[in-house]
């Protein structure tokens, strides 16, 4: 590390760096290549992460989540109390899952649905619950859901849209699709044609074997007279806040320790068996009813602080903001290309 801050010290035009600030920029480097998937799958999809919450998974995910959460304008970030072996966890407890597709290549108009759709859905559908049932689980435990993929004619990109909820007087079930349709493209894509036909590029039927409802198991709640419990240790961690670094007396808790409705500002770790969970400074972690953490973030905080500069052409070049806003721009031209 010291011989990679002398590099980097030679060649940048920036103040120079110590190992801490490098070490500080890996970890800031990573959280952006974390994040540009995450924008990509999200904005692409029509979706603004901003509006959402970022679910936390694996033994690593929660020491990185406030700053994802922060980069991505997300204020709200909730950590399972099993999140390091969460995959595992879910596997245990999923519903059983049979679907089948049928490639169908007929135009969406009046008709089709009775005439080359209707039975199709009833042979998948019985298909389906022959295979779940087989494995154990009653008729009444199984239920189905039923997809057109459906795309514009001259077009290749399909959306699946689910049957919609028809009505004896109401509009037809293939203008109740393609209204549907319609929507999910101008989310998706921006636009839609006009006067142009929709193809129905196949028929799929998934149908959900549905364990019994999860037992959820509170923990103890903090009474009024109570306050958090004395820290394990305080440890000394570096953090930028508000564009400078510097180290944090930041206070160690076992979530063990902790029960429900406890409130613990950062900084500060919250150990559990199979993760850490990293509050950062100007974060806020709760405590659920059943031993989940559940994170505020202030999305302001943690940004570089330009403002001394008159003109960008003054700005230093730093080789950690260089490599960060790289992966931006590669993010934008993405998004730009998928648009497109």
């Amino acid at each position: 590390m010291q011989r990679l801050v002398a590099e980097i010290n030679a060649q940048s035009e920036a103040e120079e760096t110590n190992v801490y600030d490098v070490a500080l920029g890996f970890i800031k480097v990573a959280n952006e290549t974390m994040s540009r998937p995450i924008r990509a799958l999200t904005q692409n999809r029509g979706f603004n992460p901003r509006n959402h919450i970022l679910d936390v998974f694996g033994g690593a995910g929660a020491q990185h989540a406030c700053a994802i959460a922060r980069g991505l304008g997300i204020s709200t970030v909730f950590v399972h109390k099993h999140c390091g072996i969460l995959s595992a966890y879910g596997l245990g407890l999923a519903d059983v899952v049979q679907e089948k597709e049928e490639p169908l290549k007929e135009k969406l108009q009046d008709g089709v649905f009775e005439a080359m759709v209707a039975w199709r859905f009833c042979k998948m559908q019985e298909e389906n619950e022959a295979n779940i049932m087989a494995v154990g689980f009653e008729k009444s435990q199984v239920e189905s859901k039923f997809y057109l993929n459906l795309r514009y004619v001259g077009t290749n990109t399909s959306i699946m849209i689910e049957k919609p909820q028809s009505e004896a007087d109401g509009p037809s079930l293939e203008t109740l699709f393609a209204q549907s349709f319609e929507r999910q493209h101008r989310v998706e894509f921006g636009f839609n044609f006009e006067a142009r036909d929709i193809l129905i590029d196949n028929v799929r039927v998934r149908s959900v074997g549905k364990k019994q409802t999860i037992i959820l198991e509170p923990i103890s709640e903090m009474l009024q007279s109570e306050g958090l419990p004395e820290p394990l240790e305080m440890a000394e961690v570096y953090f930028e806040v508000g564009g400078k670094a510097s180290f944090y007396e930041t206070k160690v808790f076992d979530l063990e320790d902790l029960k429900a409705n406890m409130r613990i500002e950062g900084p500060a770790i919250i150990l559990n068996k199979t993760s850490t969970i990293l509050v950062e400074p100007l974060c806020e972690a709760l405590v659920d009813s059943y031993g989940n953490v559940e994170m505020r973030v202030e999305i302001s905080g943690g940004c570089a602080d330009y403002s001394q500069y008159q003109s960008v052409e003054e700005v230093p070049c730093d080789p950690i903001e260089l490599s960060i806003f790289s992966h931006r721009f590669m993010s934008i031209a993405e998004q730009m290309g998928t648009a497109l």
